[in-house]
């Protein structure tokens, strides 16, 4: 009697989860669009909030470290995503340019500001055009997002150790180190040898670098003291941000998220959120004036009619 009911119970729970499933699904428009909405609403909310309870942050801007945020680190991130790229297609025995790599780089990073898939989807069409087959450039792609999570949480861990937060410093070390593990297993699998995992484990440390220069220069054009070692607390704001596919590249999300660790970087959360903000629009602005110069030089190139 009681294996009867336990089956009605699974039986009902699998038709309730297939209805839930298939009303997500059919209105996913309309749920992708409340979440945009309420994206917005919280980033430019906790931005307007920022602005109110921190008298003076206007006046204290100082243009200099955000334009070199806008010219430098920018264009140093698209870099090192074009030799992400490059890497994913040695993985696959195939050949990537570097002009070609820093390209898709770039537009993947602006279609990832539209949604997590478009982002995906045009990484792997890349990967696709340079010969990788749809599953293993699929495959490729979210063992290196796998390998990017465990890196940032490992990262962040030691410098969270680093100011004393040794439980949660460790805890972020124990999850960082496993899933980082497992995506190294995986790729020397696919690809044995050591050269190309180290150098994908070394570009996404590079990476996590070069987040926390971005964070810290935007604190330094806001005003605002923040080192680097509390900015690299928050590496995993972005990696949870972005593996958001509801809203464009973890809008709000990844401004919410370094809100909450800034007390364990010894910062109020409200600058914590108003420093992550400034990091977003000195990327959408970099990605917008390395989109526009790569058409710019590709038309030049391009024979005249």
């Amino acid at each position: 009697m009681n294996s009867a009911k336990a089956s009605l119970v699974v039986s009902r729970l699998t038709v309730l989860g297939d209805q839930v499933f298939n009303w997500g699904h059919s209105h996913r428009a309309s749920i992708r669009n409340f979440g945009l909405v309420v994206a917005i609403s919280i980033f430019a909310g906790g931005l307007l909030l920022a602005i109110q309870s921190m008298p003076g942050l206007i006046e204290r801007l100082n243009a200099t470290p955000f334009v070199f945020l806008v010219l430098v680190a920018v264009p140093a991130t698209a870099a090192l995503n074009a030799l992400e790229l490059q890497i994913m297609a040695a993985m696959a025995k195939k050949n990537m340019a570097w002009a070609n790599a820093f390209e898709i780089g770039v537009f993947s990073s602006a279609a990832n500001m539209l949604f997590l898939p478009a982002g995906l989807l045009s990484r792997a069409a890349a990967l696709r055009a340079h010969g990788v087959g749809l599953q293993l450039g699929g495959s490729l792609i979210l063992v290196f997002m796998a390998l990017w999570f465990g890196a940032a949480f490992g990262y962040s861990g030691l410098f969270l150790l680093a100011l004393g937060h040794i439980k949660i410093g460790a805890g972020f070390v124990a999850v960082g180190s496993l899933c980082a593990g497992v995506s190294i297993v995986f790729l020397v699998r696919l690809r044995p040898g050591w050269r190309l995992v180290v150098s994908a484990l070394a570009v996404k440390l590079a990476g996590l670098v070069l987040e926390a220069f971005r964070l810290s220069l935007a604190a330094k054009a806001l005003g605002i003291g923040l080192g680097f070692n509390q900015a690299s607390t928050f590496s995993i704001a972005s990696i949870i941000g972005t593996l958001t596919s509801l809203v464009p590249a973890g809008l709000g999300i990844t401004e919410a998220i370094t809100a909450l660790l800034s007390p364990l970087a010894n910062i109020d959360a409200v600058a914590g959120f108003v420093i992550a903000g400034t990091n977003r629009i000195a990327v959408v602005l970099g990605l917008l004036l390395l989109a526009v110069f790569l058409v710019g030089t590709r038309r030049l190139r391009s024979p005249s009619d």
